[in-house]
């Protein structure tokens, strides 16, 4: 019943459904369904890095953020959520995996959370002890009716799988700031 947004969401989703139509398969195996990952070395994905990349880089140089405006008139402005994830949890999450050998199949992994872009900005900022300074601009034409406003991982599956300890948003955005980001130029 899942209707995604774009080609690489259709992609994903069509080897997903190929994956569990399977009659043979290996005795352990494993889909991971990544939500909004930020973490190191993101330098190579130019417009598709993280917020808290390019949002970093942004406040030390500039003072402020720019996030989107709501497209939806019943969310306010900043308030789209999204389930951010710390690249050090997608880590563990694999590790985990690879030496429990739980039951096979497809996982959701994200923290469950949906946090707002204003809690994610705030984070920034906080990390770089420099007061919120949030401006919301248009968005771009190219993602009106693409944008999703809302984004939560049901990690109940790999939470039953034995697997604990999210990241909270505040801490991962903290370790990226103070440990990759606020030294790189």
């Amino acid at each position: 019943n899942l209707k995604p947004l774009n080609k690489y969401g259709l992609s994903k989703h069509n080897f997903d459904v190929w994956c569990l139509s399977q009659e043979n398969s290996p005795s352990s195996w494993y889909g991971l369904k990544f939500f909004n990952v930020y973490g190191k070395n993101e330098n190579n994905k130019g417009a598709m890095a993280s917020v808290v990349h390019w949002g970093t880089r942004f406040i030390k140089e500039n003072g402020y953020i720019n996030l989107f405006k709501s497209n939806d008139p019943k969310i306010k402005n900043g308030r789209q959520k999204r389930d951010f994830i710390f690249c050090n949890d997608i880590a563990s999450v694999v590790n985990f995996l690879k030496e429990k050998k739980v039951e096979s199949g497809i996982y959701n992994i994200g923290s469950g959370n949906g946090r707002t872009f204003n809690a994610l900005a705030n984070s920034i900022f906080n990390s770089l002890d420099i007061s919120p300074d949030i401006r919301y601009v248009d968005m771009p034409d190219k993602l009106i009716g693409k944008y999703q406003n809302f984004t939560e991982a049901n990690t109940d599956k790999i939470i039953k799988s034995g697997f604990k300890g999210f990241t909270s948003l505040e801490e991962g955005v903290k370790k990226c700031v103070e440990n990759f980001l606020i030294e790189e130029k």
